[in-house]
C-alpha cells in the first residue's frame, strides 16, 4: 500500500471512531477522477491530501487533530495547525466547514479568529458526494463539478497564492464533456442539456464549463447562485488575464470559459 492510502486509511477511521464526516477534496480527488475517467492533459504534481471535516464545534477539530497526532503517530506541522504528516512522505490538511461557519460560509480559525477563510458550499458538495473505497475504509470524494467551482471560489478569495487552482479549474473543464453520458445529456432528441448543441461556435471546452455549472445549480440553487455572487464580484479581466496565462490558452477563449462559468 502506498503512503497516500495508508494516510486515507487512517484518517478515515479517525473521522470514523469520532462520528465526524469528512470528504476527499483537492488534488488527490482531481488525481481520482482524472484517472477513472482518463482525462487528457498536464496536471501538477502534488503529494499532498485535503479532506473537508465536517463539525459543529472547534472542539470537534482540535479532537481529530489529537487522535491523529496521538493514536495514529502523525507529525503536526509546525507552521499550519491544519496540516499533519505521515512520517515524512505525504502530509495532509484538514478544512473545516459544517456548523462553524457563518451564514456567507465563513469560518475563523482560533484562537485569536482573525484568519478566515470561505468554505461556502462544501456543506453541499458533500451532501451529493461519491463514496469510494480506499483498502477496506470507505470514504466520501467530491464530484468534478463542485471540484471545479471550489476551485474557482478558492482563487477568487486568495488570488495571490491559489493561482494553482485555475490550472486545475482548466484541467477539469476541458475535459468535462467527456466525463459526463453525453449520449443521454446531449446528444438524444430530449436530452436535458441537448440545448447546448444549437450554440454558434460550439466548443466542447465552452460546454464543459456551462455543464459544471449546470449540475451545481441542480444540486443546490441556492448555495450556487450564492458562490456566483462572489466570484462575479471579483476583477474578471484579472481573472480571465490569470487563466489564460497560465493555461497558455487564448484570451477569446479564456473568456468564453469563464463566462460560461458564471452563467
Amino acid at each position: 500500500m502506498n503512503a497516500q492510502n495508508e494516510l486515507i486509511m487512517l484518517v478515515v477511521r479517525a473521522a470514523d471512531e469520532l462520528g465526524i464526516d469528512i470528504m476527499l477534496i483537492g488534488a488527490w480527488a482531481r488525481d481520482y477522477w482524472a484517472e477513472r475517467f482518463e482525462m487528457q492533459g498536464n496536471i501538477r504534481t502534488t503529494f499532498d491530501i485535503d479532506f473537508a471535516c465536517q463539525i459543529a464545534v472547534w472542539n470537534d477539530f482540535e479532537r481529530l487533530r489529537q487522535y491523529l497526532r496521538d493514536r495514529c503517530g502523525l507529525r503536526e506541522d509546525a507552521r499550519r495547525v491544519h496540516s499533519l504528516w505521515l512520517r515524512d512522505e505525504v502530509s495532509m490538511d484538514i478544512v473545516p466547514c459544517g456548523q462553524i461557519a457563518d451564514e456567507n460560509g465563513m469560518i475563523a480559525w482560533p484562537p485569536d479568529y482573525e484568519n478566515t477563510l470561505c468554505v461556502l458550499g462544501y456543506d453541499t458538495a458533500k451532501e451529493h458526494a461519491e463514496t469510494i473505497a480506499i483498502g477496506d475504509r470507505k470514504v466520501k470524494i467530491i464530484k468534478l463539478h463542485w471540484l471545479a467551482l471550489l476551485k474557482l471560489q478558492s482563487y477568487v478569495g486568495n488570488p495571490n497564492e491559489r493561482a494553482k487552482d485555475l490550472k486545475d479549474l482548466f484541467f477539469i473543464v476541458r475535459n468535462y464533456f467527456d466525463c459526463i453520458d453525453a449520449d443521454t445529456r446531449i446528444y438524444a432528441a430530449n436530452g436535458i442539456d441537448s440545448d447546448l448543441l444549437a450554440v454558434e461556435d460550439f466548443d466542447l471546452w465552452v460546454a464543459g464549463a456551462e455543464l459544471i455549472v449546470r449540475d451545481c445549480l441542480r444540486d443546490d440553487a441556492v448555495v450556487t447562485a450564492k458562490i456566483m455572487e462572489g466570484i462575479k464580484r471579483f476583477d474578471q479581466p484579472k481573472l480571465c488575464m490569470d487563466f489564460c496565462s497560465l493555461n497558455n490558452i487564448k484570451y477569446g477563449l479564456a473568456e468564453r470559459m469563464l463566462s460560461s462559468l458564471q452563467i
